[in-house]
Order: C-alpha cells, then sequence, then structure tokens
C-alpha cells in the first residue's frame, strides 16, 4: 500500500472515531437540555407568580417573604447540584462548535457519493450543505452562483472556475486541468500568491476556498500549504485553500485547514 494513501486512511479513521465520540458527548447534552428549559419553565412560572401575587397586594400576606426567600434559596441549591452537568453540556457543545467544518467537511465530501452530474455543481450543492450561510445566500439569490467568473481589481482580472458572491464574502473553486502529475508546491504557491492579491487589489474577503484535482496533490504542495507563513492574509484572519482529490466515486480530502487547526497541540 502506498504509504500516503495509508497516513490517509489512518487520519479518516481517526476522524470517523473522534467524530463519534464527540456525538455521543453531545447526544449526553440532550439530557442537560431538557433539564434546563423545564428549569427556565419554573423559574419563569414562579416570576409570574410573584408578579400576580405583587398585583393583589400579596406583598401585605403573612409569610409572603418568607416562603418567596425559601423557594429561591431551594433552587440555588438544586442550580448548584445541576451545574456540573451545565458545565459539561457546554464544553461538549464548544468542542462540536470547533469540529463542526472539519467533520462536516468529511461526511459531505468523503461519506457522500456525488449527486449532481457536473462537478462544479456538486461541489457548490456540498458547500451548501456544510455552511447554512452559504445555503440562505443562494436560496435568497440563485444568481450569487456564477460559473467560470472573472473579478476585477484595480490593477488585474482574477478569474475562477464558480465563484458564490455572498454579501460581505466570496467562496472561489477552482479545478486543476490538464495536469498528468500530481500537482506541486509551485502550483500551490501561486495560486496562494493570487488570492493573496485578489485580497489586496479587490479588496474581496475569502469566506472559503477550494482547489480541486483530480491527480492529487504530491507532499510538497501538502507542506506548502500548512506552513501557516504562507496563508491569506484576511481583516478576519487568516484563510489557506482546501486541497481536494476527486475520485471515481466522490471526493478525497487532502488537506483541509479546519483539521490543521485541530491537529494543533493544546
Amino acid at each position: 500500500m502506498n504509504p500516503k494513501n495509508a497516513t490517509s486512511t489512518e487520519s479518516m479513521e481517526q476522524d470517523q472515531t473522534e467524530a463519534l465520540e464527540l456525538a455521543k458527548k453531545v447526544f449526553d447534552v440532550v439530557d442537560t437540555f431538557r433539564f434546563t428549559l423545564w428549569w427556565v419553565m419554573i423559574m419563569v412560572g414562579l416570576a409570574i407568580i410573584y408578579a400576580a401575587f405583587l398585583a393583589f397586594g400579596g406583598s401585605h400576606w403573612s409569610y409572603f417573604y418568607e416562603i418567596f426567600i425559601l423557594t429561591f434559596i431551594v433552587m440555588i441549591v438544586l442550580a448548584i447540584f445541576s451545574g456540573r452537568r451545565i458545565i459539561r453540556a457546554a464544553q461538549a457543545l464548544k468542542d462540536w462548535n470547533e469540529r463542526y467544518v472539519s467533520y462536516a467537511f468529511l461526511t459531505v465530501f468523503e461519506f457522500s457519493p456525488r449527486s449532481k452530474d457536473s462537478l462544479l455543481d456538486d461541489v457548490v450543492w456540498k458547500l451548501r450543505r456544510i455552511f447554512p450561510s452559504i445555503d440562505r445566500a443562494v436560496n435568497k439569490n440563485p444568481e450569487i452562483v456564477d460559473f467560470d467568473h472573472s473579478i476585477k481589481g484595480k490593477k488585474g482580472t482574477y478569474t475562477f472556475d464558480a465563484v458564490i458572491n455572498m454579501r460581505d464574502s466570496l467562496v472561489l473553486i477552482e479545478l486543476v486541468r490538464n495536469k498528468t502529475e500530481m500537482v506541486n508546491a509551485e502550483y500551490v504557491r501561486t495560486f496562494m500568491e493570487n488570492l493573496s492579491k485578489l485580497v489586496k487589489d479587490a479588496g474581496s474577503n475569502l469566506f472559503e476556498v477550494l482547489l480541486i484535482s483530480d491527480v492529487g496533490f504530491a507532499d510538497d504542495a501538502l507542506n506548502y500549504v500548512a506552513d501557516e507563513e504562507h496563508w491569506v492574509s484576511l481583516e478576519s484572519g487568516w484563510i489557506a485553500p482546501t486541497l481536494i482529490k476527486t475520485t471515481q466515486s466522490g471526493y478525497q480530502i487532502e488537506w483541509m485547514q479546519a483539521r490543521h487547526h485541530l491537529a494543533r497541540p493544546e
């Protein structure tokens, strides 16, 4: 077996295992949410009862304040005992939020077959499934998806195979053509330099960038894009393209910024 393919398989299996473990944690969170929801309903009910008592002169009734304070103390005690569950649930949700993009890409691209005849149509559709903001924008105005689109800047024109022009950012998709050997670092370097020029020249903000090849990417290309010094600078941070290889049945994600972040040591 090719060492690179073996590494990719091991990485995918690890991602699947982590996704399952995280899904189980989120499943446990459901009970905490149910408990918290009832808790909120009880507190709202008590607040309504308290307001009703005050409206009907309850503040002059005997033991009114004593009963209210006792109820409040009981609720505080119960909340303290439930605090650990709530903290654990909040942490699980935080982990899920941080890892969502990575697992969503794996699920939608690698674990799901192609659903559209056109490669670009299929990629756009999968991105809509991953990002709710993209789906909402396209539903609102399908014309924001433009194929073979050129973006004009002050110093040049930048053309991509597909562009989703959202209100405040762009989704860019580029297909690598006429390649008989795996895409090398030089090609990726030129592509990322053009992205940087686009951001500076046309003032465009980037939401997601995909570079897709049917022959895959060489190790030096993966190493180049993984180096954070090469990432494209944005007002909101940094971005690097997701590198995807097409297969007979679907896609294989060879490098993704979200997974790179997750691999960082704590």
